[in-house]
């Protein structure tokens, strides 16, 4: 893969956010955005001390860090959904989206909020990841990243 992408991780304070940032950085440059400064300044502090050359940049506005980036990971659960993808829809056309969740869910929700994207969810499960969508390279981009966290691929 090319890893001169930027990765826009919109709730990058929870965990499984924060885990991806810890996780991907010597790879891409990151773009972190939550609602909490104080927790985002920590999380970058602690990206930055794991790797002195990682780019990371902290943002408040999911809606800009979508903007810059090529690659937007959405960690929040299915009830922030709606709102988020009203936010970003006219800045994540024909980017890859991915949401990443603990919880069963269905990017076919997601696809519909945001049908001008490239939509795959990856649903955690322990120490498994089952990525599912139909764009090949959004599969691709999402499974790679699942194993650089470290997480078994299921089929």
């Amino acid at each position: 893969m090319n890893y001169n992408n930027t990765v826009a991780i919109l709730g990058a304070c929870n965990s499984l956010g924060s885990q991806l940032a810890r996780s991907i950085n010597s790879q891409y440059q990151l773009l972190l955005m939550d609602e909490s400064q104080v927790e985002l300044t920590r999380l970058c502090d602690t990206v930055t001390a794991l790797n002195k050359n990682a780019s990371v940049a902290v943002l408040q506005c999911s809606k800009s860090a979508s903007w810059e980036a090529d690659i937007i990971v959405i960690t929040a659960g299915s009830y922030a959904l709606e709102t988020l993808a009203s936010k970003i829809q006219e800045v994540a056309t024909r980017k890859i989206v991915i949401w990443l969740t603990d919880a069963p869910a269905k990017e076919a929700g997601l696809q519909a909020l945001l049908p001008h994207s490239r939509v795959v969810t990856v649903m955690i499960t322990g120490t498994d990841a089952i990525v599912t969508g139909d764009d090949a390279v959004a599969k691709a981009v999402a499974e790679e990243m699942m194993q650089m966290c470290a997480y078994s691929m299921l089929i």
